[in-house]
């Protein structure tokens, strides 16, 4: 049976309940590796966590209370934690939290969109939302899963075949209201959709018991040319000197 929206109802176990609300970004990225992910992003002091989402979260907690990423949603950020894993059969899965969004930057995530085909969504606190799919190293379909008209109307005429393909399994995987114009709905299932959309588009589950088991490689990637204390001894000089190379991890 063709995956819905209702395989992910998972989203709302209690134990996602703080990815649920604090943000999350899942990426799927074909053809890669998941050390070949971080390299492109230029991703420093990786360290391997626990199993699963549950130690990624733990390491990316250790980076906020060592002062190396500051927890504030709304202050500037210099650097987002990321935690990449190599789910098999050359696809990497990458993850976010609190509000972080490197996975649905088109500039920030270019190194990655560049080479290779990906397929992200995106909530934060702030229940904003975003679906993208890149391919052949461009943008195809960017939209607001919670009000995609008009997004996909614009992405038809930039993209036509991938937004055909995009509206076409948006009706079958459910979740994702076309026609709420007058703001009717009373139950909101458009990030589970976004899950089950990435599935038909990518062939890839992102399972519970996957988000339970991968092993994530977590880093912190700079999103700008200057990191400000408390973690500039982390991150790389805008011109380092040479130097012996050393292991981050």
């Amino acid at each position: 049976m063709a995956t819905t929206y209702r395989d992910y109802l998972w989203f709302r176990d209690e134990e996602f309940g703080g990815w649920r609300s604090n943000g999350h970004v899942v990426s799927l990225i074909r053809d890669a590796t998941a050390d070949g992910v971080l390299d492109a992003l230029g991703a420093v002091g990786r360290r391997r966590t626990g199993v699963g989402y549950a130690g990624f979260d733990q390491r990316s907690t250790e980076f906020e209370r060592l002062g190396l990423v500051r927890p504030d949603p709304s202050a500037d950020q210099t650097v987002q934690t990321v935690g990449v894993a190599d789910i098999g059969k050359g696809w990497v899965l990458l993850i976010q939290q609190n509000s972080d969004y490197l996975g649905v930057d088109d500039k920030l995530f270019g190194p990655v969109t560049e080479h290779h085909e990906v397929v992200s969504h995106f909530s934060n606190v702030n229940a904003l939302t975003r679906f993208m799919w890149w391919r052949d190293g461009q943008l195809k379909v960017s939209f607001e899963p919670m009000i995609p008209t008009g997004d996909l109307e614009r992405a038809r005429t930039a993209s036509p075949a991938e937004a055909a393909t995009v509206l076409a399994l948006i009706t079958e995987v459910g979740g994702i209201d076309l026609d709420d114009y007058y703001g009717t709905r009373t139950e909101f299932f458009h990030i589970e959709g976004s899950f089950a959309l990435a599935e038909r588009l990518t062939g890839v589950e992102v399972s519970k018991e996957l988000l339970r088991s991968a092993v994530f490689t977590v880093a912190m990637v700079p999103t700008s040319a200057e990191p400000e204390d408390p973690y500039a001894h982390e991150l790389p000089p805008t011109n380092p000197a040479p130097r012996e190379p050393h292991n981050l991890g």
